[in-house]
């Protein structure tokens, strides 16, 4: 059974590396306030541009190009940091932190004991954002966060505004100022891309109770395809350097995977509704999701309500994920409801997680009124999981899309200015 569920771990992670992967007239000027920059968090296995340069083709933008350039050419000030491939949420935000802000990463003195990794990670010496929170520098910013990475950003901002008691009673003086919290004003704006708000069925649809095994052999087989160099320099938090020179085996790395420390753990529908008992919409940021499907009604669909994929909405080596979601409509795992809604999908995570985290205040968008601290869940988006970074997807598509949520934004954030 082991080694079945190592093949499907090694082609599924192979699915999922691929399927995150002229100067256009929009906005012109912005008005009198510059508005607040952007910063984009990729998800499960991605990379940002302060990633080793080997990767063959830009996170953001995949396909259709540099994101982060041609933004920048539109006066967009945007940032694309990396963190943890496959780190928690919680470990990502601390890595984002350190990366805004500079300094050292600190995942806590409370949380790295109980999972056994390293307080300390590396350290950033510049700022992404220079004097962010201060009158006088970047007072907020904006955060997208595709796939995980919408977990990512919404546990960040979770930390930004509350912090954390434990860590707060643990270390005293030496705190780092994430667990701090008392910063919800530091962040206008959360966008989430495909985003697994409550997980995706797809663990559970592959390996049943044996998705733990599954979990643990995803980390296996995605250390085996990606570069090795790149995966271990964001692993510090195991003790790693980045030379690769010290730190734990391989094997000891895998075994770390068996904790709930990691994002495929998060992905599944009770490492989700955890997270999500923590995390929840702050009441002075704007939300934005946006759902994608690219899959369609069976061709029987009162006796089969499984769902066929959209074969050219859907990347060819997602398709056959595509169908396995689109015919899980039972929890075998454990109590967790899952019927016919959770069908649809986009060949990664199915569509009704991907509009808000269940529990949460949500409505539907609307341009005449665009709430804060509620999820304002965009029109379902065809396509599948990759479209979002542009997979596939033109230069000229990619950018209106962009620029339509980010002129919206900057839009709401005028009041802010004034």
């Amino acid at each position: 059974m082991k080694s079945g569920i190592k093949i499907i771990a090694v082609l599924l992670s192979a699915a999922v590396i691929v399927g995150g992967l002229g100067t256009l007239e929009y906005m012109g000027a912005f008005g009198k306030q510059e508005p607040y920059p952007y910063v984009f968090v990729h998800g499960l296995n991605g990379w940002g541009t302060s990633a080793s340069g080997d990767n063959l083709v830009d996170y953001w933008g995949a396909t259709a190009g540099n994101l982060m350039e041609m933004l920048e050419a539109q006066g967009v000030a945007c940032h694309a940091p990396s963190v943890g491939e496959f780190n928690s949420a919680w470990d990502r935000a601390c890595e984002l932190f350190a990366q805004l802000t500079g300094g050292t990463v600190d995942y806590g003195a409370i949380h790295s004991e109980k999972y056994g990794h390293e307080r300390f990670g590396r350290s950033y010496d510049t700022p992404m954002i220079p004097d962010w929170g201060k009158r006088t520098g970047t007072r907020k910013i904006n955060l997208i966060g595709h796939s995980f990475g919408g977990a990512s950003v919404r546990t960040f901002a979770q930390l930004m505004a509350e912090g954390n008691e434990a860590e707060r009673a643990a270390s005293g003086d030496a705190v780092s100022p994430l667990f701090e919290g008392g910063k919800e004003n530091w962040i206008f704006s959360i966008t989430a891309l495909a985003a697994p708000h409550n997980g995706t069925t797809l663990l559970y649809a592959l390996a049943g109770d044996s998705s733990g095994d599954l979990i643990s052999g995803l980390l296996e087989g995605v250390l085996s395809l990606l570069d090795i160099t790149n995966a271990r320099a964001l692993l510090e938090r195991f003790g790693l350097s980045p030379d690769g020179k010290a730190g734990p085996s391989f094997d000891e790395m895998v075994a770390l995977s068996h904790t709930e420390d990691n994002c495929y753990a998060e992905l599944t529908l009770a490492g989700a509704q955890k997270l999500n008992e923590w995390v929840k919409p702050l009441p002075n940021v704007y939300y934005f999701s946006y759902p994608y499907d690219a899959t369609k009604n069976a061709l029987i669909s009162v006796l089969n309500p499984a769902r066929r994929v959209g074969a050219s909405e859907m990347t060819l080596v997602l398709q056959p994920l595509g169908a396995i979601l689109g015919a899980y409509n039972k929890n075998t795992v454990n109590d967790i409801p899952v019927d016919d809604t959770w069908l649809p999908n986009d060949g990664m995570v199915n569509t009704i997680s991907e509009t808000a985290p269940f529990g949460d205040p949500k409505t539907d968008f609307s341009a005449e009124k665009i709430e804060r601290g509620v999820w304002n869940i965009m029109p379902t988006q065809r396509g599948d999981h990759g479209k979002a970074i542009g997979l596939f997807q033109s230069k000229e598509w990619l950018m209106d899309f962009y620029m339509e949520q980010i002129s919206r934004i900057n839009k709401l954030s005028e009041r802010d200015w004034r």
